[in-house]
């Protein structure tokens, strides 16, 4: 925690259906966002990440909101924690995909039809800042080979850079988190934004006609583990 205002938060009980426990509604006094080009995109779908509903099935997808977009994690195999059993969820590649893969999605070209490779969010919309921000996975993980040749060093593999969540499906307890996934924003997710090399003011036309070498560089990466504390 270090006491970053995230906005205020409009959350269901559950009260009348278990499955809404803790759903966010609104956020900053909003239903939806604004910044994504397709009302799919914009949509606030899921918790906050801190909490699900009870009673996880392993055909469900676990939608989880964080201030500038909604993403969602699928099953991915049964495991153990200190003998506990527990549900693996993790990102899909789909989500990470271009639109050739998944024109879902399209929404997340920024601005309308100016598309990044597999593996990149541009966020610049989202903040208010005049820079072009983009993220990927660490290390460019799930994204498009041309990205990690750009710089030197780069070496993804899914044991070290990806992100996951394992969880008791009835009590909640989370037992065991990765925290290496960029540009997702959830509560497991590390973010490792890329930020082009270049600020130049037409920047979405990198490739097309501009005699500049344009590319991304890794700036930040913020990850972790963390194991849920039997009692």
């Amino acid at each position: 925690m270090n006491a970053t205002d995230d906005g205020e938060y409009v959350m269901l009980s559950g009260e009348k259906n278990y499955l809404d426990f803790t759903r966010v509604i609104e956020w900053n006094g909003k239903d939806k966002l604004d910044w994504w080009t397709t009302p799919s995109c914009n949509m606030i779908n899921g918790t906050d990440g801190e909490t699900f509903h009870s009673l996880i099935s392993k055909d469900e997808r676990i939608y989880i909101f964080y201030r500038f977009l909604s993403l969602y994690l699928t099953f991915e195999e049964d495991l153990s924690v200190l003998g506990i059993p527990t549900y693996r969820f993790a990102p899909p590649l789909e989500i990470f995909a271009n639109i050739s893969v998944n024109p879902d999605n399209a929404g997340f070209c920024v601005p309308a039809g100016h598309c990044e490779g597999s593996g990149i969010l541009n966020v610049t919309g989202c903040k208010k800042v005049r820079a072009p921000i983009l993220l990927s996975p660490p290390h460019f993980l799930h994204s498009e080979d041309t990205y990690a040749k750009m710089v030197d060093g780069m070496h993804p593999n899914k044991q070290d850079h990806d992100t996951f969540l394992d969880i008791n499906p009835v009590s909640l307890l989370f037992l065991w988190t990765s925290k290496s996934s960029t540009g997702s924003p959830l509560p497991t997710a590390a973010v490792e934004p890329n930020i082009s090399v270049w600020w130049i003011q037409h920047f979405y036309y990198c490739g097309h006609g501009l005699v500049v070498w344009c590319g991304l560089v890794g700036m930040v990466w913020l990850g972790g583990h963390g194991r849920g504390r039997i009692l």
